[in-house]
């Protein structure tokens, strides 16, 4: 097969395992918060600034891909852009390489311009932005993250290889690629909204079930979120919460190993056959004169049981 098939396909996979890291990537510290970890700074002194600079990073790292692919067909003699301009050959594929470069210099400006007004118009200041009241600003939300973050009572839940959901005393916040979406506990509704079992977990191999929480502020601006979780780690995020949890009654699922247990023990307990005590003291009688009076007597008490 050609050279052009293998490096399209090679491309892709380091791609997509950089955008979605599985786990491999993620314990060999092939992430992209772990190899710029000398760039970002610590995220427990800094949380929401730590966090500000990785989304920045990665929306430039993911914005590069298609560019750098393009960049990859020329240097490897597949793409000649040059004849595209001056023969017009393929006007198709001349656009496709125009978009993708001006989009790559968007993301680029659209950057510079967080930059240059301090971040203020980052979306995670914006998000923040919903619980500056009076004289207090952004900035004085996110010192207020940083205090309680560094905390050791707080509650950090891995959900999958880019999303983290972390509980401290007042704050509910869930970590994506590119953002960071908050909300007051004072002023936050969590609803078990679905549930879903699956056969084979990719971590464990085994049964697991995944549960979705909706978290919505009572503040008309604050942006609402969806939480989805191992169904083991509901306790511990419901133990953190000061807000209950609503838990519709036409939605079940295990919260702990134990309930596991004992619902598996139901089911197998389920399937086992269904006896007659009668027939159950019969049988019982039999195997006692079987064993204790192996020479069968006839007009003995044994008769009575046959």
């Amino acid at each position: 097969m050609s050279d052009l098939f293998f490096y399209s396909l090679f491309y892709i996979l380091i791609s997509g395992c950089i955008v979605y890291p599985p786990i491999e990537f993620v314990a060999a510290g092939l992430t992209i918060k772990d190899v710029f970890r000398d760039v970002l700074g610590c995220e427990n002194e800094f949380f929401i600034q730590y966090h500000i600079r990785r989304s920045v990073l990665t929306l430039f790292i993911h914005s590069m891909l298609p560019l750098d692919y393009i960049m990859g067909l020329m240097f490897y003699g597949h793409l000649d852009v040059g004849k595209w301009v001056y023969s017009g050959e393929n006007p198709i594929g001349l656009i496709i390489v125009v978009f993708v470069t001006v989009g790559t210099l968007y993301t680029l400006n659209k950057i510079c311009e967080w930059y240059i007004h301090n971040w203020e118009s980052h979306p995670i200041a914006q998000n923040l932005s919903v619980y500056s009241n009076n004289n207090i600003s952004w900035l004085d939300v996110a010192a207020d993250i940083n205090k309680e973050y560094r905390r050791v009572d707080k509650t950090d839940i891995i959900t999958n290889g880019v999303t983290r959901i972390v509980a401290t005393d007042n704050w509910i916040i869930k970590i994506t690629p590119y953002k960071l979406q908050v909300i007051h506990q004072s002023d936050a509704t969590l609803i078990v909204n679905q549930c879903d079992t699956h056969l084979m977990s990719a971590i464990t191999g085994d049964q697991v079930q995944f549960i979705n929480i909706q978290v919505k502020s009572m503040r008309a601006t604050a942006e609402p979120f969806d939480i989805r979780l191992n169904a083991l780690d509901f306790k511990e995020l419901q133990d953190k919460v000061i807000r209950p949890i609503i838990i519709p009654q036409n939605i079940t699922f295990h919260k702990t190993l134990l309930d596991r247990f004992i619902s598996t023990f139901k089911e197998e307990a389920n399937k086992n056959p269904v006896y007659n005590t009668a027939q159950v003291s019969n049988i019982a009688a039999i195997i006692y004169f079987t064993i204790f009076s192996p020479v069968y007597q006839p007009g003995s008490a044994y008769d009575s049981y046959l």
